[in-house]
Parts: structure tokens; sequence; C-alpha cells
């Protein structure tokens, strides 16, 4: 088996810091007081899954089992093997190790997952979990999750190690698009992105910005019809939303690998889900979530959510409601250098009020979870952070905020339901 010696950013998750990491659709929740060392992206011309993109984590823990998850994204679309003996076979063709199939008992997220366990020339034993995931700008990617051991190492047996990261890694709903930096290039995206195995065209045809304002158009081309689709995002800096609705001919489940192409464009996030702080922009009221806040990416949406379609018929000043939309988020202004984020606000009875430049959210240190309580709407350009401050009042959570007369505005936000009052 090959172990690799990985040099990189290293990550310490301590009280107050980080807690986790993000790799492609997965997170990992590190435990308490451990730290992950990050492996940069890079390309491996072998491998059972052929040429492919890999980027890991992995963290040893104190009884020497080192854990690891690795994100592959293969050259060619990973086609998962039609029988399960053909992952062990590859395996054990490139690996030189012995396989024997487990039974997965907590699978991760939707797609085939297969788990493993054996022992490698030289005496290292791993168990191993390999699963396909859907990304959702509509590519795919094959995860792996790791416990290895050293043959001088003893421990618990490896499977309970395999389960524990397991149950430590969930699924997320934003992750890096695969498509916007060739969407940019000369040549612009040529693949097969409806499905019908022929081959489809995608550029940005036109990328402009001034001082408040700037404009992204995209063009697709797809093989079975003659005329091009042409979608605008304008997107001011002075508000946190835009959006663009979905043209009919690309509305539907089987149209959704498109819709996530061309959100995957416009954006070098996409998002098949609002992010914590976007659900409540849109929809507010107090929703929990375990572990401490994360701040958000800049990144679209691409969505048929009740709530994102209103909003997006009150951006585009639409007469109808549009059925799907792409809603674009400016999520990445939360954090600005005179902003420190999620810096403390307010503490009460195990509860702390955590600012970043444009939003508060309250945490709960005894049962370690979070929720956004209020996101400023914009007004003024975002660079600009408008949370002066937030406390608590009785029964609300008093948030000022900055406006353009340079006085602060004060919003009650009842803290039972995670309301603003009017």
């Amino acid at each position: 088996m090959r172990l690799f010696l990985l040099t990189g950013l290293l990550l310490a998750a301590t009280d107050g810091g980080v807690d986790s990491v993000a790799l492609g659709s997965l997170r990992w929740r590190l435990p308490a007081g451990s730290s992950a060392t990050h492996q940069a992206p890079r390309v491996t011309e072998d491998g059972p899954w052929g040429p492919a993109t890999e980027e890991s984590f992995h963290l040893t823990r104190p009884d020497g089992t080192t854990l690891r998850l690795v994100r592959l994204v293969p050259k060619r679309p990973p086609r998962w093997p039609a029988k399960e003996s053909d992952v062990l076979d590859a395996w054990r063709r490139f690996h030189g190790c012995t396989t024997r199939l487990l039974k997965t008992r907590s699978p991760l997220g939707q797609g085939p997952q297969l788990t493993f366990t054996g022992g490698c020339k030289g005496g290292d034993s791993y168990a191993l979990r390999v699963l396909r995931l859907e990304e959702p700008d509509g590519t795919a990617s094959l995860y792996e999750l790791h416990a290895d051991r050293g043959v001088m190492v003893k421990g618990p047996p490896l499977e309970d190690a395999l389960d524990a990261l397991a149950a430590s890694v969930e699924p997320r709903a934003c992750a890096p698009s695969a498509y916007f930096d060739a969407a940019r290039s000369d040549g612009g995206v040529r693949a097969d992105l409806d499905g019908d195995g022929k081959e489809d065209a995608l550029r940005v045809s036109l990328e402009s910005a001034g001082s408040g304002f700037s404009t992204t158009e995209v063009e697709l081309r797809l093989s079975s019809r003659r005329a091009p689709f042409t979608l605008a995002l304008g997107q001011p800096f002075t508000a946190f939303l835009s959006a663009v609705a979905v043209p009919p001919e690309l509305e539907g489940p089987a149209r959704a690998k498109v819709r996530g192409a061309l959100a995957g464009a416009f954006e070098r996030v996409v998002c098949r889900a609002a992010d914590p702080s976007l659900e409540w922009l849109l929809s507010p009221g107090l929703r929990w979530k375990p572990g401490r806040p994360q701040l958000p990416d800049t990144s679209v949406l691409s969505t048929a959510d009740a709530a994102a379609r209103a909003r997006a018929q009150e951006l585009l000043a639409a007469p109808a409601l549009p059925s799907e939309v792409l809603l674009s988020y400016l999520g990445a202004n939360h954090a600005r250098a005179d902003a420190p984020p999620f810096r403390v606000l307010d503490r009460r009875e195990g509860l702390e009020l955590l600012g970043t430049a444009h939003g508060v959210v309250l945490y709960d240190l005894t049962l370690h979870r979070h929720a956004w309580l209020y996101v400023h709407e914009g007004g003024e350009k975002l660079r600009w952070p408008s949370i002066v401050g937030a406390s608590f009042v009785g029964k609300d959570v008093v948030v000022r905020t900055r406006v353009p007369d340079g006085k602060a505005k004060e919003t009650r936000v009842d803290l039972s339901t995670g309301v603003p009052r009017r």
C-alpha cells in the first residue's frame, strides 16, 4: 500500500478555532484537540481509478492510526464498476494488498459506496470506504476514507476506526465548480453536459465590472438545439443577492446537470441547498445547526425553493414567479479585515452572540450548536461592514447596524423564533 508523505497547511481544531475541514462535497468534523494536514491538489497519472486530480486531509490519532479523507477527480468521468469485485480487483492489482469486503455500516450521502479491509506488503493494514458522489455542478467525484496502521502499531480494530471517521464526515451543500475557469478559457467548456452522449459547449461570453456593478453573460450550446441559450447575471455591489430565471427548456430533473454547469460557469462555488446564512436571508427564522458556524462562500444556488423563487421574482421585477432560478449570493463579504469573523459581541448564560461583517449568529456553548439570527440586506457597498454590535435584551437580541447617514439602526430579533420584530 502506498503511504503518501503529506505536507502542507496544518489546521488545528482548538476551542474557537477550526473544528472541521471541507473537501469537495464532504466536510470532516475533527476530533477535539486534533489537527489535520492538507495535501494540495496534484495530478496522479496512475492509480486504481486511472489519471486523476487528488486532494486530501489526514491526521494521526494518539493510538497511531492514520485517518485520511481523499477526493479524486478522474480525467475521464468516473463510472462505478458493474461489480463489487471489479473495485476490489483494481485495488488489489495496483497496491498489491489483500482485500476483504465489509458491510457498509453508515452510508454517506447518496451514491454507490463500498467498504473493504486488508493487509499490504511490509505488514501495513488498512480499512477503506470508496464512494462516488454527484457534485452540485453536475460532475462526479470519487472519495476515499482511509484508516491505516503500520506493522509495529497496535490498536483497536481498523473497522472501528473507519466507522468513527465515517461518522464524523458529512455531505455539504456547496462545492467548488469544475467549470468556472474552463468557461473563461479560449475554447470554453466542450463536454457532454446533458447526458445524451454528444458534445455541448459552455462559455462566458461577456464579463465586465464597474465601481458598483458587474455583469456576467454565459452562453450554452446544446447539441440537441440549434439556437444557444444566453443567460445574464447583473450583480450590484450593494446587495448580497442577484438572480437569473432558468429558461423553461432547462427546467426539471432531467436538466439538473445542465443547470449545475450553468451555475458553475457563473461562480467558483455551486450549491445544491442554501447556506445557513442565505437560508435566514431568504426566510428569517431560528434554525439550529451542529457545531460552530462556517463562513459562507460567494456562490450560486440552483433551486426551485419557493422562498428563493419569490426573492428572484422581486430582484428581476418579473411579472410571473419563475419556476427555477440561479441565485447568486455574495457570501464571502461576511469576512472583512476590519470586522473579524465570529467575534464575540455579547454573552449570557451559556450563549454567545458572534458577529460577521454583515451578520449575527447565536452560539450555544453547552450544546455546541449555532443559529443565524440576522443578515443585513445591504444598501451600501458590502466591502464596508454593517454590523456595529449586538446584545441580549430580555427575550430579544438587539442588532445595531450602520446606515448611510452614519447613525446606528437597531433591529430587535425574537430570541425564541429568530424573526425580527416589526
